[in-house]
């Protein structure tokens, strides 16, 4: 089943890049994870934009929904986390990394330093994102929990970091942001404060991955962002 849903979708691949070479403009079709909106989907549609290129169709989609519609053809481009299973004839690029911070009430006691350790946090209720939508990120939580001597208390889960950071500012417990998100992302009685030790562990991570000759055609629209840097969020 496999082999004949990569043999249908390397059809279609093939069916739209004779499309193109005989000049009809076709909208590419991307797929992203929500930590893609925070800079790469905008990077993205201002360089299509400004290429004169047709506008994408988008949608969010889960990297292993995505991964699906790759292989099948139903995808041309897919804005996605790692790890990721890989596909053949296609080509994986690194987009880099953006770390977490802590998101505090405003009045909590922690509130007003200007870097903490994870160990400080842990024994705090925390509000986080559904396990389902980030498995390995939620085991490195409860994971870093641990090496503190603590057991990862989850109080309330949300999918969006608007609704998470909401329930933070109404004193239910703390929560973690993308150095990304925090920038962009001001929420009333939040405060958000820098770790300062779980930058190799704790971090969102982005990859475009699509056909080389797509990859090379979006490269100069989605920048690399270097290791650690702010490129992508949550």
């Amino acid at each position: 089943a496999e082999d004949a849903r990569a043999l249908l979708g390397g059809l279609a691949r093939a069916e739209a890049r004779v499309k193109a070479a005989a000049g009809e403009a076709q909208p590419l079709r991307i797929g992203f994870v929500s930590a893609a909106l925070s800079a790469a989907v905008p990077d993205l549609l201002r360089g299509l934009s400004a290429g004169g290129l047709p506008t994408p169709q988008l949608q969010e989609m889960t990297t292993p929904q995505q991964l699906e519609a790759l292989e099948s053809g139903a995808l041309d481009v897919g804005l996605l986390h790692p790890p990721a299973r890989r596909l053949e004839g296609f080509e994986v690029r690194p987009l880099g990394r953006d770390p977490f911070w802590a998101a505090l009430p405003s009045d909590h006691r922690l509130a007003r330093r200007r870097a903490l350790r994870f160990a400080e946090i842990a024994r705090e209720p925390f509000i986080l994102f559904p396990k389902a939508q980030g498995p390995a990120l939620r085991e490195t939580i409860k994971a870093l929990a641990k090496d503190a001597g603590a057991t990862l208390g989850v109080v309330a889960e949300a999918a969006r970091a608007h609704s998470q950071l909401s329930l933070v500012a109404g004193g239910l417990g703390v929560g973690l942001v993308t150095r990304t998100t925090a920038a962009q992302l001001t929420i009333r009685g939040v405060t958000v404060v820098p770790l300062k030790d779980t930058a190799e562990r704790l971090f969102v991570e982005l990859h475009l991955l699509a056909e080389p000759q797509t990859v090379r055609r979006l490269s100069a629209f989605v920048p690399r962002s270097r290791r650690g840097s702010s490129g992508t969020g949550p």
